[in-house]
């Protein structure tokens, strides 16, 4: 029996993780900014109390001392608000590898102090989002449908234009 040759480019198989990278971030943010205790110090999830936990016997737990506990509503509405802002840019494709090193970031620092204390480690999911926003940051959208590629596709018409 003869094989049919596919007609899938890698950058279309990789089309849904960026997609569940995409709204699985916006989510996060809403999720966030839609808790009425998210921002309310006492509330079983302030933020505050999650930082302050996170912070404790984690590798990364001196970035929240420094940056996050001193201000725990900023960092939360900002985290929440970089959350949106990297998943809308993701899910559109819109500045791609950008958007996917900010989100391998978050996630890392989320890895290094959220998760840190998860055993076995392959049980957090931030390591693994880590690793699966890394090939959006290497090739951003590549041969998919995004924003990006529209941008790239009318500037190479353009150039071929001029030349003609």
């Amino acid at each position: 029996m003869q094989r049919r040759p596919t007609s899938i480019t890698p950058g279309m198989a990789l089309l849904p993780v960026r997609l569940f990278l995409g709204v699985t971030f916006v989510y996060a943010g809403y999720q966030k900014l839609s808790d009425p205790g998210f921002l309310t110090s006492g509330a079983p999830t302030y933020i505050g109390t999650q930082l302050r936990g996170f912070a404790s016997g984690t590798p990364g737990g001196f970035l929240l001392r420094w940056f996050a506990l001193p201000f725990p509503r900023a960092a939360g509405v900002g985290v929440a608000l970089a959350e949106i802002a990297i998943g809308l840019l993701t899910t559109a494709g819109m500045l791609t590898r950008a958007a996917a090193l900010a989100g391998l970031g978050l996630n890392l620092v989320l890895f290094l102090t959220a998760s840190w204390a998860t055993t076995p480690y392959f049980l957090g999911s931030d390591i693994v989002f880590c690793f699966a926003w890394l090939p959006f940051v290497l090739v951003g959208a590549a041969e998919q449908p995004a924003v990006d590629t529209l941008l790239l596709d009318r500037r190479a018409s353009e150039r071929a234009q001029r030349r003609t």
